[in-house]
């Protein structure tokens, strides 16, 4: 696939996640035809600004005063919804399946017998916890939410910040910034996280073993033991750093891995043997969120299309098969129970397109970096 196919593909992917947040919570305000008028006008403008050359150049140009705006809005945002925003208020559990969990274990009772204040067992696994467990203490999971944003801005501006400023903006105009904030959802958060430790591995020396390789190992090892969807973006970047001459390194490095990831259940299984393999994150992601032939299927399509391909852009493809699962999923239930209950019910969960937000980003910013470094490397003949 060429550029210029993902660049048009992932564009369509980040308007098509902010679309359907606007659509579905517009509704609340706008009824019929006007929703509708107004979801188009809003794609209208979220694609200009990504695609627009004239306003790519422009944005540039202020890209310090967008990055300091943008990073000012969400810290207010954060700091109104820690205020005036009572999670009780909202149909929106991902806040209380935290608290739930923590509190069971902090009272010494198996946590995944926990039940949310709607019902829903937790599904995400250990490590998700423990890194939402000094944000729980204080009170403020909404910060937790927030710093995915904050993360993502940082890390555009440190990887190409001059030509950032539609990417800022980009942010600041996206519905789904401040639902997470809202909502004391996090999936941006743990998201970022994900990219930045394959982002990091990705980048090092991998001709010899290093502790550094060892630290990424353990460090990625980790973070999927927040959310096992993420299997899908290890799988890209295995593949496309993946060099023969350096097998034993690799398999060294990705058992490392696996070991970590490994140990984060642990604890559980030796304190809570007999209610660990009655109920678990395996168990209620495979039961409760997805049925589990749609994981195993698309996970084996996966596994099918990595062994045949190199991808040399690892962001996108992450991006483009975190969005194809979460598309299939949100297909299946629109099948099942119909749009209305679906998407407006909120049978979907919408912030699941989440999750390929940041590769998505990170892969928009490469492509457009990697096109002016070859204009200005282009010699003009006389």
């Amino acid at each position: 696939m060429n550029s210029t196919s993902k660049e048009r593909l992932t564009t369509f992917m980040l308007t098509f996640t902010n679309v359907i947040f606007f659509v579905k919570y517009g509704s609340r305000v706008l009824d019929g035809g006007y929703l509708y008028l107004a979801g188009i006008a809003y794609a209208l403008v979220y694609v200009s600004l990504l695609t627009n050359p004239r306003l790519g150049k422009l944005t540039s140009r202020f890209s310090s005063t967008l990055f300091y705006s943008s990073v000012v809005a969400l810290v207010s945002t954060i700091v109104f919804a820690q205020l005036f925003v009572d999670p009780l208020t909202l149909n929106v559990d991902r806040w209380s399946v935290i608290s739930s969990f923590l509190e069971k274990g902090l009272n010494n009772q198996y946590p995944y017998g926990a039940i949310s204040h709607l019902g829903n067992p937790p599904g995400p696994m250990p490590v998700y916890f423990i890194l939402a467990f000094p944000f729980y203490i204080v009170g403020g999971l909404c910060v937790l939410s927030g710093l995915g944003y904050l993360a993502t801005l940082s890390f555009l501006r440190r990887f190409d910040h001059e030509n950032s400023g539609k990417y800022y903006l980009s942010l600041l105009l996206s519905p789904c910034v401040y639902w997470e904030i809202a909502t004391r959802s996090n999936v941006m958060t743990y998201s970022v996280l994900v990219l930045m430790g394959l982002t990091f591995f990705n980048l090092l020396d991998k001709t010899h073993w290093s502790r550094k390789l060892a630290l990424s190992a353990v460090s990625v090892g980790l973070l999927l033991a927040t959310r096992s969807v993420f299997i899908i973006a290890y799988m890209i970047y295995s593949v496309a750093n993946f060099q023969p001459r350096k097998a034993i390194l690799h398999v060294k490095y990705w058992g490392l891995a696996v070991c970590a990831f490994a140990s984060a259940f642990l604890p559980l299984i030796l304190i809570w043997p007999d209610e660990f393999w009655t109920i678990n994150p395996f168990i209620v992601q495979s039961e409760y969120l997805m049925p589990r032939w749609i994981i195993l299927s698309y996970l084996l399509f996966i596994g099918t299309v990595v062994l045949f391909a190199k991808f040399k852009d690892s962001p996108f493809y992450s991006g483009l098969f975190l969005f194809l699962l979460i598309g299939i999923y949100s297909t299946y239930l629109i099948f099942t129970v119909g749009f209305q209950t679906a998407f407006f019910d909120s049978k979907i969960d919408i912030s699941y397109f989440i999750f390929s937000v940041p590769f998505l980003y990170l892969s928009l910013a490469n492509s457009v970096k990697n096109k002016i470094s070859a204009s200005e490397n282009t010699v003009t003949p006389a």
